[in-house]
């Protein structure tokens, strides 16, 4: 056809420029720009979006209908045996009678008044008995039939015995035999039968002190009650009404409204497809060219990793990113008619592709980190799962933000990677229940507006970018490199430590700094796992280094022990982790030092302290250093005894510390009466000195390990051959 004939053309020239700057992206496009993907993708967005709008116009609220309808009088009055009158005066104006008989004494009062416009019926004469009533006024007569006979009728239908006492089943039944008498019908909701009643009229006898009785009368009419969605609301008393049009035969839409609600539902598909679906084409894109084999052809190119690499994140992803392109007009268009200035706008979509960005680099680090042949087919879906699971979680903290008294916490943090957060930062949210109001909200200890919001994400993005650029190159140019350089951890881990504590609320009182240590333990866990995983390198990488470390000379760039083991790329990783891990619990010291010294009532609560923080972090050490001696330790499904080795290595310790802390010392050991320690600080001694000890033990194995493993082969033979 004439029109793909046309694209290709117009493609394949732009592509040619393109190249020039960056090949790998020419050969993503050139392998996904094909006339039927381009318009299958722009299609089926246009298809979403003519779905979105017509399920938004049958939301809409249409003409006014019978079964909307109720009938009422105008005014409309609600009744309540309650008097508003104080109790001396009641006792003075109101009529007496038998002690049991409170209803028949007093009658029913007038409760609220109310004025909706009717729909149906006229409300002059209303109008103009509106202002002979007031809150309070008691009802004497209803249609010239005095109170005391109705209150007569109801307690006969209720007891067969006329001089029963009277009792609340008298009192409900009373007021809505009243209501039914004053509507004229004992339904609310018109139907034809009760349309003959609209302009009928109602004659009340009242009683007010001062004023003595006197008699109004009020037509009924039919009013609107439902309330539609999208429908511009008016205060009626306690409630809200839909407002009409001149001619009442309609409701009166919120535009604003139902444009806001277009642009949200929008912007929520787009990002759902940005995060999902885009999180999967990556990660799939680079495990496919592994299994093929093609992806060790791209590091013999000349060109930079982040240059190989951008090119697929910006071409593997380009029918996904067509279809939102077409999403683009719809979304400006709703979010102008919502009243939502561009700069908001602008920002909002400049903090939600800085998000994406981030979780894009996380999905490209996954697909080249994964080496086992079971997780390369599953891991595109587990990847895309876990980032659409990711935004959910970091969502859910966001809403648990804008309604929590507590405060503020590192949990603050996820409104950066939330778009749930991001929204609360560009658009107004008060017709919504527990939402924030507008454009000044809390973030940590801050209040920020959405242009620092939107600063904000784009260096929080950057910074991302940075750490994630970096260990995609390490890992892109050589497989068996770690992660991430030792050098950089401890600035990295500074950072953490900086912005988890940050945004954590200082100066509050004791009791509320649980939900801060819990905030910072989360993250400060989160973090040294992942720490971990990016420092820990390969069997042959640790081998190599022990084997041909000596080999090379001091002039020749070879490093001092000490320092090649805090960082070096290629030696034993257990220092600069153990460093890493020390920096972290001494930075939390010196804040809570610094801080929250409320939380340290006496000596024993700092021992307390310290220990937990010393049990936790060689907890941590301890695990890695037995992952580190089974590496070295040739066996079959080692990531088996990795997994299981260092998760009991990381839980005994804390566990035990627990158990004697929970009983496992008898309360009779009190004073000085185990190891001629406190049993608080004992509980702290005892897993203290058993974790030291196997963690000098573990690292004399592990020294002893890598000696082993340094020997040349030769050296190896000769250690075996037995002595003549």
């Amino acid at each position: 056809m004439l029109i793909f004939k046309v694209i290709d053309l117009l493609t394949t020239r732009t592509l040619d420029r393109l190249g020039d700057w960056n090949p790998q992206l020419l050969r993503e496009l050139k392998g996904r720009l094909k006339g039927w993907s381009v318009l299958t993708a722009i299609g089926l967005s246009l298809l979403v979006q003519v779905l979105l709008l017509l399920g938004f116009a049958s939301a809409l609220p249409g003409a006014i209908e019978a079964r909307d309808l109720d009938l009422t009088t105008y005014p409309q009055i609600n009744w309540s045996y309650a008097s508003q009158l104080p109790t001396t005066v009641q006792a003075q104006v109101l009529p007496t009678g038998p002690v049991g008989n409170v209803i028949r004494a007093k009658g029913l009062f007038i409760s609220s008044i109310a004025t909706q416009e009717p729909v149906w019926g006229e409300s002059t004469m209303g109008a103009t008995a509106l202002p002979q009533l007031q809150v309070g006024d008691r009802l004497v007569a209803l249609d010239g039939v005095p109170i005391a006979q109705l209150e007569t009728d109801i307690k006969t239908q209720v007891s067969d015995d006329p001089n029963a006492i009277w009792t609340d089943q008298h009192t409900w039944a009373h007021q809505d035999n009243v209501s039914t008498l004053v509507r004229g019908a004992n339904i609310s909701q018109l139907s034809p039968d009760r349309r003959s009643l609209i302009n009928s009229t109602v004659e009340l006898t009242l009683e007010r002190p001062g004023r003595g009785q006197v008699t109004v009368a009020i037509p009924r009419v039919a009013i609107a009650t439902r309330t539609p969605n999208y429908c511009l609301t008016m205060a009626d008393g306690d409630y809200q009404q839909c407002q009409l049009s001149a001619d009442k035969e309609a409701y009166l839409v919120n535009w604003p409204l139902w444009y806001q609600d277009i642009f949200m539902t929008l912007s929520g598909l787009m990002t759902l497809s940005l995060m999902g679906l885009g999180i999967f084409l990556l990660t799939n894109n680079v495990v496919d060219e592994k299994r093929r084999g093609t992806l060790n052809f791209l590091r013999m190119s000349p060109r930079s990793a982040l240059t190989i690499l951008g090119g697929k994140l910006l071409g593997v992803p380009i029918c996904l990113y067509l279809a939102i392109a077409a999403m683009v007009p719809f979304q400006i268009y709703a979010a102008f008619a919502a009243g939502m200035p561009g700069a908001q706008l602008l920002g909002f979509d400049v903090a939600i592709l800085s998000q994406t960005v981030i979780l894009y680099g996380v999905a490209l680090l996954l697909g080249l980190a994964t080496k086992s042949p079971l997780l390369l087919s599953l891991i595109p879906w587990l990847a895309a799962l876990g980032g659409l699971t990711f935004q959910w979680l970091v969502g859910v903290m966001s809403l648990a933000i804008w309604d929590s008294d507590m405060p503020a916490t590192a949990l603050t943090w996820a409104a950066l990677f939330s778009p749930v957060g991001s929204a609360g930062y560009f658009i107004n949210f008060d017709h919504l229940a527990h939402a924030p109001s507008g454009l000044n909200l809390a973030f940590g200890i801050f209040r920020i507006n959405f242009a620092e919001y939107t600063i904000l994400t784009v260096l929080h993005a950057g910074g991302w970018c940075v750490v994630l650029g970096h260990a995609l190159q390490r890992r892109f140019e050589n497989s068996s490199q770690s992660l991430l350089t030792r050098r950089y951890s401890y600035w990295l881990t500074g950072i953490f430590m900086a912005i988890v504590l940050g945004l954590s609320e200082t100066g509050i009182e004791r009791y509320d700094v649980l939900p801060l240590l819990a905030s910072i333990a989360f993250f400060g866990g989160l973090y040294s796992l992942v720490l971990v995983l990016s420092l820990l390198g390969d069997r042959q990488t640790l081998q190599d280094w022990a084997r041909f470390r000596t080999a090379r000379l001091p002039h020749e760039g070879r490093l001092p022990l000490g320092r090649d083991l805090l960082v070096g790329d290629t030696s034993s990783p257990i220092l600069a982790i153990g460093l890493n891990l020390l920096l972290m619990a001494a930075l939390f010291i010196v804040w809570l030092m610094f801080y929250h010294q409320s939380v340290f009532s006496d000596k024993l609560d700092v021992v307390s302290l310290v220990g937990s923080l010393l049990i936790l972090v060689g907890s941590v050490f301890f695990a890695v250093l037995a992952s580190q001696v089974l590496l070295l330790a040739k066996r079959q499904k080692s990531w088996i005894w990795f997994s299981a080795v260092s998760s009991m290595s990381c839980l005994c310790f804390p566990a035990l510390t627990l158990a004697i802390g929970m009983g496992l010392v008898p309360a009779s050991l009190s004073g000085r009466n185990l190891w001629g320690l406190p049993t608080e600080i004992a509980m702290f001694a005892i897993p203290l000195s058993l974790l030291g000890s196997m963690t000098v033990l573990l690292a004399g194995l592990h020294w002893r390990q890598l000696i082993l493993v340094g020997r040349s082969e030769y050296q190896q033979l000769l250690a075996a051959e037995p002595a003549q």
